[in-house]
């Protein structure tokens, strides 16, 4: 008895990882019903086995690839022996590296707009997110060097940084940003000045810390001490 297995298929996801491998990738099979039939998927040259499947999705990991580039993804249904190839290609690159971030700092209550700067962000991606300790936010990819991340609220603390750009994989960064304690302004002595400026004025209150970033805001002016 002969079987016809329709294993062609329409998308991925993602649609690229990382030279070093490991990349969880999703391919969603146009017969439903094929995907217990599916043994190995093939990376270019590379076959790797099937890890699960559900319904109409066959999940493999990307093996490690020599240089970056797009390499034909095909499947098969004999072991291996054989491969269905599709249109459909898999990106390689190079991970992205993070050098800096700015402001290192902010309150607890979060919302603090937050820049990181590094080299080979994937700035064709729509899938950025960033991970604050355990907290998952969505940034906005400004360039191939840089992102912009809003900060969850959190526990005050010192926390690492991992960035997505493809939605499965998180690269671990040397970033950490520290979230303090709610300030509580008192009280200002003295409570009122000449209009022309010029008053030192001493603030009282509660969990302040030193840093080079510390201002005062009179009305719309910033003034660092």
């Amino acid at each position: 008895i002969f079987f016809h297995i329709n294993l062609s298929f329409s998308s991925i996801s993602p649609m690229f990882g990382y030279v070093h491998g490991g990349t969880n990738v999703s391919i969603s099979l146009n017969d439903a019903t094929s995907e217990s039939a599916v043994t190995h998927c093939i990376f270019g040259q590379k076959p790797v086995p099937v890890i699960t499947f559900g319904t109409g999705i066959v999940v493999c990991r990307a093996p490690a690839a020599d240089i970056p580039g797009s390499v034909p993804l095909g499947v098969s249904a004999d072991d291996g022996e054989s491969f269905s190839m599709s249109p459909i290609s898999f990106e390689y690159t190079q991970p992205a590296t993070f050098t800096s971030i700015q402001p290192g700092h902010g309150p607890e209550s979060g919302g603090t707009k937050v820049m990181l700067v590094g080299t080979n962000f994937i700035s064709r991606s729509s899938a950025v997110s960033c991970l604050f300790g355990s907290i998952r936010v969505v940034c906005r990819l400004v360039s191939s060097e840089e992102l912009i991340c809003e900060t969850p609220a959190m526990r005050p603390g010192r926390y690492e940084i991992k960035v997505s750009f493809n939605d499965v994989d998180w690269l671990t960064s040397p970033l950490y940003y520290r979230f303090y304690q709610q300030i509580d302004i008192e009280s200002a002595v003295p409570s009122m000045a000449s209009c022309d400026g010029g008053t030192n004025i001493s603030i009282f209150g509660n969990s302040f810390f030193l840093s080079s970033l510390i201002a005062c805001k009179f009305g719309d002016v910033a003034i660092v001490p």
